[in-house]
């Protein structure tokens, strides 16, 4: 029986190569390497209801590959066993990839948790399901599935969630410091923006987020600057400040839909802990599409409905 309490898992909203619903042994993105922990590996001679064949489609069908955009992958063998997420949700025949030798990128972490919309895990799950990720590195965060969703994920707001390959959103602009940036969409018919687990900083078009870094850079005029982290151009030392000013930003969906984004969620921690940087970055094509990426999902509980096609938002509880 594979219980959950026991994994530290990532949530993966899309995955273009395979179905399968979990594969061991993968770390936990935003986790510096000094801070990982040694993965708990799964021992399926431990459990009396594992097989590695009942519930394999199409049958003989032993083994998976599972590749990702930054290169990283996990590959090895299926498996089936009854998973538990609660005294109340038991799941049995649930499909799973044992991971024989993920690359290095996958390591600290027991599993990734597969959610695209027409995955194994999401049909098995009820097709309703709601997370909240931390920004504390030692706290996991919460992922509620089926009624406990519904029940232990309070939501304010609601948006339209066009399921396909990818969790498709209307973004319609973003704003720092009170001046707000137009992004054009034709959403449903050819949309542009996903909101994605997988993806730590968010990805925008490059004329918005010239402007974006523009205003930003001119609400932030007071601190130092720092040298680029990696994709993230736009840092600051902060090392002097102890409550440094952050301008407020905002993510607008249709219908008046406005996120706000915690100070936590804007700003994203260098490589030196007095370093910080504005966690948004250009896309690296036009055609590219743009990205809701993780860090700036986290301390909200996020609602995925896929039953009515909505995606509700609302502040977490998942900071303890």
């Amino acid at each position: 029986m594979l219980a959950f309490s026991l994994f530290k898992l990532v949530l993966a909203l899309h995955s273009k190569t395979s179905t399968c619903c979990l594969t061991l042994e993968v770390m936990l993105p935003g986790y510096k390497a000094s801070h990982v922990q040694p993965a708990k590996i799964f021992n399926p001679s431990a459990s009396s209801t594992f097989s590695n064949h009942s519930c394999i489609i199409p049958s003989g069908e032993s083994n998976y590959i599972i590749k990702y955009r930054d290169h990283s992958y996990s590959k090895g063998y299926y498996g089936c066993d009854t998973i538990t997420m609660s005294r109340t949700q038991v799941y049995p025949n649930f499909r799973f990839g044992c991971g024989q030798n993920p690359n290095k990128k996958f390591s600290g972490a027991s599993g990734v948790l597969g959610l695209t919309s027409d995955g194994d895990a999401v049909k098995m799950f009820g097709k309703i399901f709601c997370y909240c990720l931390s920004t504390k590195e030692h706290s996991y965060g919460y992922l509620h599935l089926e009624r406990d969703a519904q029940s232990k994920c309070k939501t304010d707001k609601s948006i339209r969630l066009l399921a396909k390959t990818y969790y498709y959103v209307n973004l319609i602009g973003i704003s720092v410091a009170q001046m707000r940036l137009e992004i054009s969409s034709s959403f449903p018919s050819n949309p542009s923006t996903i909101i994605d687990s997988g993806t730590i900083i968010t990805r925008l078009p490059s004329s918005i987020y010239t402007q974006l870094r523009s205003a930003f850079n001119k609400s932030m005029s007071q601190y130092p600057p720092a040298k680029a982290v990696e994709l993230l151009d736009t840092c600051y030392n902060l090392k002097e400040y102890k409550n440094p000013t952050i301008p407020q930003v905002v993510l607008h969906f249709e219908n008046s839909n406005d996120i706000r984004l915690d100070t936590d969620t804007v700003l994203y921690k260098g490589d030196i802990d007095t370093v910080f940087c504005l966690a948004f970055a250009a896309k690296e094509k036009q055609s590219d599409l743009n990205i809701i990426g993780s860090h700036q999902q986290r301390k909200l509980n996020i609602l995925y409905d896929l039953q009515n096609g909505k995606l509700g938002f609302g502040m977490g509880n998942c900071n303890h």
